[in-house]
């Protein structure tokens, strides 16, 4: 245990200076410049929703647009079966 201020001991742990996984600055400068662009994608897709002849290709772009400003709606999942779990080579205490 370690002493602290007053010669009160805590335990070891807790945020540490310069722990932690580090910054990834390629990553860092992608996100901020797919971020400048992601408005004007969003105003081209918006274009051609408002621009095309096609219903087929306004329809596919409302969706991607309402997808993007709503989020994608949860698909459900139907899980069905049996689950079972074999555990080998531990003892209980009590099992000796």
């Amino acid at each position: 245990m370690a002493l602290l201020k007053n010669n009160v001991k805590q335990a070891p742990g807790g945020k540490r200076p310069g722990a932690g996984r580090k910054p990834d600055v390629v990553k860092q400068i992608a996100q901020t410049a797919m971020a400048d662009k992601a408005v004007d994608y969003l105003e081209a897709i918006e274009r051609l929703a408002l621009s095309t002849d096609s219903d087929k290709v306004r329809l596919a772009a409302y969706v991607y647009l309402t997808d993007r400003l709503l989020g994608k709606p949860k698909e459900p999942k139907d899980v069905t079966g049996e689950i079972v779990v074999r555990v080998e080579g531990y003892k209980h205490a009590w099992s000796e």
